[in-house]
């Protein structure tokens, strides 16, 4: 800190305090240049605590200056919007945020992505909306209107924001094959299978990169659980193959499911089922 500014500027802090009983200025009349000043001053010290001499830091801790206040405030902010987050999900079962319903947390929500995006969000902060579940990408309404953005898309897009509820509210995206939403499940199934394939005309790049934001595992494999008889014990004969029983079971729910899932793909090798967006 220059010495002509420290001396001019400390001593009508050193004044506000003793008429005040505090060194809170505030932006506006006479005190505005000198409170520009102090929030200067805070902000220089947090980037880099050297910035003040020792002699200087011990002078302004003697007349009260809260070197913590403006982060206390921004702790208190973002701990207060956090708590409005907690509320909403619990109301609403996702962070999808719609402007209609709160646009403060909505900005706010579009904030963290935007500051965790630039690697300027707090290590503290991210941890929390990690544990929280808190999903880093949406579909934004821009992919929506670019160019070539056919039903395929749409449907596709429609998956993933399913999917984005999902990891919200289970914490991963490990959708089991055999999901309640059997579309859905065959949807997930059909990601990795096409990233596997390397079929970049379905997985395409945009594609790719969003699941990845949302940490999509391709490497994971769901497969649906075993059927069980009432005794509790599997319905396969001593060889390990099915029973003509259980066949002719999954064969009934394999045109039940194709009759509910317009569009499914058979795998010819895997004898599968998927949804081809």
């Amino acid at each position: 800190m220059p010495p002509a500014a420290w001396d001019i500027n400390y001593k009508k802090l050193k004044e506000y305090a003793q008429e005040h009983g505090n060194c809170n200025i505030p932006f506006k009349g006479e005190t505005r240049s000198l409170a520009k000043w102090s929030s200067r001053l805070k902000g220089a010290w947090r980037k880099n605590p050297s910035y003040l001499s020792d002699v200087q830091k011990k002078q302004l801790e003697d007349i009260g200056f809260d070197f913590s206040s403006l982060r206390k405030k921004e702790d208190q902010h973002w701990n207060s919007m956090f708590e409005k987050l907690v509320k909403y999900k619990n109301e609403h079962g996702t962070c999808t945020i719609s402007t209609k319903c709160d646009k403060e947390l909505f900005n706010w929500v579009s904030n963290q992505r935007k500051i965790a995006n630039q690697n300027k969000l707090r290590k503290d902060r991210k941890d929390i909306l990690n544990k929280f579940g808190f999903v880093w990408s949406t579909i934004r309404g821009k992919d929506k209107t670019r160019k070539n953005y056919g039903k395929h898309d749409e449907l596709w897009d429609q998956m993933y924001e399913k999917l984005t509820k999902y990891k919200e509210e289970n914490g991963h995206c490990l959708v089991p094959y055999n999901y309640k939403d059997s579309s859905f499940g065959m949807w997930v199934s059909t990601q990795r299978r096409n990233y596997h394939k390397k079929d970049w005309s379905k997985l395409n790049e945009r594609r790719k990169k969003l699941l990845e934001e949302v940490g999509f595992e391709f490497n994971h494999q769901c497969l649906p659980k075993s059927k069980e008889k009432n005794d509790g014990s599997t319905s396969e004969t001593k060889d390990g193959a099915k029973s003509s029983d259980e066949e002719s079971s999954d064969e009934e729910d394999y045109i039940s499911s194709r009759k509910e899932c317009n569009g499914c793909e058979v795998d010819e090798q895997s004898g599968r089922k998927t949804v081809s967006i």
